[in-house]
């Protein structure tokens, strides 16, 4: 690393920075090892991976951080992280299928459900991804959204307002589906315009920062 770089990293602004355009130019792993391999420093280029939307980058960090910790914990859930980055929605599928702990560590839980029924509504398996929201949301506070997004992916318009209407539904929920990245826009959709006649789209808000996986 030029030493005008490694100045850069002093401050976390500097680092961020950095650290983002060497992900761009695919030195994930790279830039691992020359801060120094640590929880943290996976971490932090991690989140800058996920931030970015790079799959192969995220690959080459968790080749990188496994070689130089193979002690490290919870790393199955950044796995498929980088499987959905590159959109592999089968693979997402069957990794969270093939490794249930996933789905009860509180860790990874949520996004693990998310990418799961979400996944299956990309592969156009939307009873799957119903069958599953469903069960999902057996427990108490379960994800409606998901259910929500799986059932307005079918195209039944009539569904999805009995669904959302349900008098046990959350208060916010539909100004909630309104905002989701993948519900929202079906919901703004010409098809789904005797339901915006229903609940006029409210407006856009600022976008928040992602939840990231914590080992």
């Amino acid at each position: 690393m030029l030493a005008k770089e490694r100045d850069g990293f002093n401050t976390n602004g500097g680092r961020f920075g950095l650290i983002r355009a060497r992900i761009k130019l695919g030195k994930a792993g790279e830039t691992y090892r020359e801060l120094g391999p640590s929880q943290m420093t996976f971490q932090d280029i991690a989140n800058q991976c996920v931030a970015q939307k790079e799959g192969a980058a995220l690959d080459s960090l968790l080749a990188a951080h496994r070689q130089a910790m193979p002690e490290a914990r919870n790393l199955g859930a950044w796995d498929f992280e980088a499987l959905w980055l590159k959109q592999d929605f089968e693979m997402v599928v069957k990794a969270i299928r093939a490794n249930p702990d996933l789905l009860k560590n509180t860790l990874s839980r949520f996004k693990c459900e998310g990418y799961l029924v979400r996944s299956l509504v990309k592969l156009k398996r939307s009873n799957e991804a119903i069958d599953e929201s469903t069960a999902l949301n057996k427990r108490k506070f379960g994800p409606e959204t998901l259910l929500a997004y799986a059932i307005a992916s079918t195209g039944d318009v009539k569904r999805t307002i009995a669904f959302l209407e349900a008098p046990e539904r959350q208060r916010f929920l539909i100004n909630t589906c309104y905002h989701d990245e993948d519900l929202g826009p079906i919901l703004r959709s010409e098809a789904y315009r005797a339901f915006q006649d229903r609940h006029p789209p409210p407006p856009p808000i600022n976008n928040r920062p992602d939840d990231f996986f914590d080992d």
